[in-house]
């Protein structure tokens, strides 16, 4: 009997135009879920690509060899130039 219930009730058009709607809501919800991850993880790897390039900044920065240039002035004044 619950067979025939369904079956009547699947088969009436106005039931498998909104099945039909809530698989179409479905499946953009999915789209739009999709796009979102995928421009989150471009995010993550656009922050990643810039704290290496910040690290290979401060990097340069401290490996010049700076105690050797300003050696040079030890023994200077304010007023020796």
């Amino acid at each position: 009997m619950g067979d025939v219930i369904w079956s009547a009730i699947l088969s009436s058009k106005p039931v498998r135009w909104m099945i039909g709607a809530g698989v179409a809501v479905l499946a953009f919800l999915g789209i739009i879920a999709s796009q979102r991850r995928d421009a989150a993880q471009d995010a993550l790897t656009q922050a990643e690509s810039d704290d290496h390039e910040n690290a290979a900044d401060i990097r340069a920065r401290t490996e010049r060899n700076l105690a050797d240039e300003l050696r040079k002035h030890d023994d200077a004044g304010w007023r020796d130039k």
